[in-house]
């Protein structure tokens, strides 16, 4: 049901929203946390200074150093950690009826589904709520979109507002005179226009028969509404930002606390302040006057202590444990917390699955070569998450499923290569080729007699052997006199 069947009007209300303090706190909020995951970290740091220390002199050297305090953002390595599993290894995605299977893998190819929806998966842990934005564009064909929470706002469902309404996303234009403007684009399930930020209408509102808004719409349980959106993953963002912070005091610390600070009392016009501090140049002072060391070496590890006990703490929240915390990326133990937290996203990301076929079964219609029924339906399987294991444990995994009958060939060929769709019967020419080829190798190995367990040191290729077996003979390649001479010479060496 559009905006205005709703009994609103439809500019009003998006003008409202994406000016009212409670919408612009989420944005900015939504904005400092995309900033973390793509490493965008020193103006945040930045502003940490400038609000904790009151000196202008300290705000000065530590804006120095902010440069290179911000070597790792905690929430993007959380977020990192939970979705990097779910499209490491694209899901399966089998259409009924078969016949539209190549339509909707066509789709799927020109908005490059795999790595938008990775995106989006990973920018969900810490945003709480993302876009994708589908759309048609004549002589490119299907196009999509990733938005971060910044980028867009949500009109609620009067009657549950849990559902959404309508969608307000930002669009950068440029003016008459070249400069950069933001204009919104508002969409409900009839219609679509476009304003500037004042409120006045810079596009006509566009009739349109899909009958639902060309969004796939991603959010973490319990997200609904601003507040919970700006309050839900605000342990990631403290954490990151304390980090940055400690690693910033610890560098300060190596700079000006790690070395003997060398005093002079006495008469000062005889000392000039201008000479260089360091090991290797030498103080001269005139009239009377002494220097005196200070010690000011200190030891940053508290520092250190306090950073590595927060994020400890903050990951523990995730399913992350300390030993993988430490440990480089991809890399740790079974980890059962860590698993349960990616299954609940990897359930997300499959109702997103699911939603994004709608769409792109709606979107069809506009599509000069990939349509898809209304009546198809999809199944999407990610697989499970235990078997992403290395490469060892998987072979014994599907060794032990293949005796209990719950496997076959055909399902190891889709697994390792992806880039099959789901398709079996893609997969049974695969293995077709597979078995052929070897079947090639096979033959050539009898024909020379070559051992199965052959190796440097018994290659199977002795004159014994030749002669006993006879293959060459058998097949026509070699006469009988030839392979006796060859069965009584005795072995070559070197």
């Amino acid at each position: 049901m559009g905006l205005a069947e709703l009994g609103f009007d439809p500019i009003r209300v998006a003008s409202n929203l994406i000016h009212s303090d409670e919408d612009k706190m989420r944005r900015e909020r939504a904005r400092e946390r995309f900033a973390l995951y793509n490493d965008n970290c020193e103006p945040i740091l930045d502003r940490l200074i400038g609000s904790v220390f009151a000196e202008e002199a300290v705000r000065t050297r530590l804006y120095k150093l902010s440069p290179i305090a911000c070597a790792n953002s905690f929430l993007k390595r959380v977020s990192d950690e939970l979705a990097r599993p779910i499209y490491a290894v694209p899901p399966l995605r089998t259409v009924d009826p078969g016949s539209a299977q190549g339509a909707y893998n066509g789709l799927l190819k020109e908005i490059r589904a795999n790595e938008r929806l990775d995106l989006a998966s990973r920018l969900v842990v810490g945003g709480n709520r993302v876009l994708i934005y589908v759309y048609y564009v004549e002589g490119s064909g299907m196009c999509a979109e990733v938005l971060a929470p910044h980028q867009f706002s949500r009109i609620r469902d009067p009657r549950m507002p849990s559902s959404t309404a309508g969608i307000v996303y930002a669009r950068e234009v440029y003016n008459s005179v070249g400069e950069s403007v933001t204009h919104w684009v508002v969409w409900d399930d009839q219609q679509h226009f476009e304003m500037d930020s004042a409120g006045a209408l810079v596009r006509d509102p566009v009739r349109h028969n899909f009958g639902r808004m060309p969004f796939v719409e991603i959010c973490r349980p319990g997200t609904n509404g601003p507040q919970a959106e700006c309050h839900a993953g605000a342990d990631l963002v403290a954490t990151s930002k304390a980090g940055f912070m400690l690693s910033l005091l610890a560098l300060k610390n190596h700079k000006s606390q790690s070395h003997i600070q060398l005093a002079f009392v006495g008469n000062t016009e005889g000392f000039s302040k201008d000479q260089t501090l360091d090991e290797e140049s030498v103080l001269t002072t005139s009239g009377d006057g002494q220097l005196f060391p200070i010690n000011l070496q200190g030891d940053p590890g508290a520092l250190l202590r306090t950073k590595e006990m927060l994020e400890t703490t903050t990951a523990a929240n995730y399913g992350i444990s300390r030993d993988r915390l430490n440990q480089r990326q991809g890399e740790g133990g079974e980890e059962n917390g860590l698993k349960e937290r990616t299954a609940e996203l990897m359930q997300m990301m499959r109702r997103a699955e699911m939603d994004l076929f709608d769409v792109l079964k709606t979107l069809s219609r506009e599509h000069p070569e990939y349509q898809i029924a209304d009546s198809a339906t999809v199944k999407i399987d990610f697989g499970l998450l235990h078997h992403r294991v290395d490469r060892k444990t998987l072979l014994e995994i599907r060794q032990v499923e293949r005796s209990m009958g719950l496997r076959s060939g055909v399902d190891d060929a889709l697994e390792d290569n992806p880039e099959l769709e789901g398709d079996r019967e893609a997969a049974m020419e695969y293995i077709d080729d597979r078995m052929a080829e070897e079947a090639v190798i096979v033959e050539k190995r009898r024909a020379l007699n070559i051992a199965k367990d052959v190796s440097s040191d018994a290659p199977g290729q002795s004159p014994a052997d030749n002669g006993r077996m006879g293959p060459a003979v058998r097949d026509g390649k070699m006469t009988r006199d030839d392979a006796a001479r060859m069965a009584n010479e005795p072995p070559a060496t070197d």
